[in-house]
């Protein structure tokens, strides 16, 4: 991961390229996580939650916020800042590229820090030197086959698995479902169709959504 040093030194300023694709991924990504997720997220920025609101509801986004949903949740910067509709495999690598697209160089890890105590020296080139920043060779990952679920499989049916949820849910979790509006589960579907391109188990969880829709 990017380092603390290197990420206080990056400029505050917006680095979206598209605000409505922006807010989109943005809200996709951040609402569906747990208090613990969202800390991370805020501590890894040094940000408060106001910002985290700017950029769901404004489309602007700076720089270590991106870096830190990127690192975090596994999702390429370029995607978060509406540049790219490609998801592509994430790899360090892409956020290394990211900031010398932004003209940073220098840019330390978390475990380059462990090894040298001296402070980063982190370089903004003009736009026209940052251009001829060579790019970082990406490297070619290949997912695990892993199998998906077929939800017929389960014994006893869906009716089953309906009956085995409601009786550990709890009143209060369902007195949160029964609040959740029309528009919220949209959103959430949305970011499971996200979050499915990085996360095996959400892609599970994606395809047993699908059957249920359609069943």
């Amino acid at each position: 991961m990017i380092s603390k040093e290197s990420l206080e030194l990056l400029k505050q300023k917006n680095v979206s390229k598209n605000a409505e694709k922006t807010k989109t991924r943005v809200h996709a990504l951040w609402k569906p996580l747990d208090k613990a997720r969202r800390n991370q997220i805020l501590d890894t920025a040094d940000i408060k939650t106001n910002t985290i609101a700017r950029a769901y509801t404004k489309g602007t986004i700076q720089a270590r916020l991106v870096v830190a949903f990127s690192e975090i949740l596994e999702v390429d910067p370029l995607y978060i800042i509406g540049e790219s509709d490609e998801q592509r495999p994430f790899d360090e690598t892409l956020v290394i590229k990211f900031l010398n697209g932004l003209g940073y160089t220098g840019i330390k890890t978390a475990s380059a820090g462990k090894k040298k105590k001296e402070k980063p020296q982190l370089t903004l080139l003009s736009t026209e030197n940052a251009k001829k920043i060579p790019e970082t060779q990406e490297k070619k990952t290949e997912s695990p086959s892993i199998p998906i679920m077929n939800p017929d499989d389960i014994p006893g049916g869906l009716s089953a698995l309906g009956a085995v949820i409601s009786k550990h849910m709890g009143s209060e979790t369902q007195h949160h479902m029964d609040r959740i509006s029309e528009d919220d589960y949209i959103l959430l579907l949305k970011s499971q169709f996200i979050q499915s391109n990085f996360d095996h188990d959400k892609r599970n969880r994606l395809t047993l959504i699908k059957y249920l829709l359609v069943k």
